[in-house]
C-alpha cells in the first residue's frame, strides 16, 4: 500500500504534516521514532482486539491520522491524540499481534 495520510491536499501537505506528528510525538513522549511507516496495527487492550489503519476510525478516539513505531511502544495518532494536541494513543508492544508497513518508496 502506498504512504498517505487522510485529508492531505498533495505529497508536500502530506511530508510536513507527518513530520510535524512525528516531532510532536516525540515531545509528548520523549520515545524517537523509528522511521518505517505503519499502515496498519492489530493489537488487544483489555481483552478485546482492536485493529487501528491509517485512515479509518479508531474505537474511541476518531479518524486514525499516522501511526509510529518506537522502541517501547506504538504511538496510534488523531487528531485530539497526538497530532495537534493531546498524547497520542499509547499501545504497548506486548499488545501488538501484527503490523502493517507502508510500501517503501
Amino acid at each position: 500500500m502506498q504512504f498517505f495520510l487522510p485529508h492531505t491536499r498533495d505529497e508536500a501537505h502530506t511530508k510536513q504534516l507527518y513530520e510535524a506528528a512525528r516531532k510532536f510525538c516525540e515531545k509528548q513522549t520523549d520515545w524517537s521514532v523509528i522511521p518505517k511507516k505503519i499502515a496498519a496495527l492489530r493489537y488487544r487492550h483489555n481483552g478485546r482486539e482492536y485493529i487501528a489503519a491509517v485512515g479509518n476510525k479508531d474505537y474511541s478516539e476518531g479518524e486514525v491520522l499516522c501511526i509510529f513505531e518506537t522502541e517501547i511502544a506504538f504511538l496510534v495518532c488523531t487528531e485530539d491524540r497526538g497530532v495537534f494536541r493531546g498524547e497520542p494513543i499509547i499501545v504497548g508492544r506486548e499488545e501488538v499481534s501484527d503490523v502493517e508497513y507502508f510500501d517503501e518508496a
